[in-house]
């Protein structure tokens, strides 16, 4: 008696263990870079924007073009040892404008929280002006 109690006991006590110690946000997948990288389509629309391995990102809207200028735009995960697997990530999102003719000198920084969609083609920027992207 004693015997058959103690399996469904031992294994109750395993598969508490093991759903405590998996993360909300834990996909499963091991992303080995950024999930930020890559081109996005941003709120079903033609525009896009396209995040880098070295930390620049362009963007295809007009807002963002300088004529006779040049524009710096750069994007850091702001964790200081990322989980590329945590669909929970934030970014510092900055971009400068110097010397454009139509706008002069112009730049904003600002942090960006994004939560991936479980495959990584997907992602919900949820604060800022906010956004839904679509990996292209």
């Amino acid at each position: 008696m004693k015997k058959a109690l103690k399996t469904p006991l031992s294994v109750f006590f395993i598969m508490l263990f093991v759903s405590c110690s998996i993360g909300d946000d834990d996909t499963g997948v091991k992303n080995k870079k950024d999930p930020l990288i890559g081109s996005w389509f941003v709120d079903n629309t033609s525009n896009f924007f396209t995040f880098k391995s070295n930390g620049s990102w362009e963007v295809s809207e007009d807002e963002f073009s300088c004529d006779g200028g040049t524009i710096t735009a750069t994007w850091e995960n702001v964790n200081s040892n990322p989980d590329f697997s945590k669909i929970n990530q934030s970014y510092t999102i900055t971009a400068y404008s110097l010397n454009c003719n139509d706008n002069g000198n112009d730049s904003f920084s600002e942090v960006w929280n994004i939560v991936f969609s479980e495959d990584f083609n997907e992602a919900n920027i949820i604060n800022g002006d906010g956004a839904f992207l679509r990996r292209k």
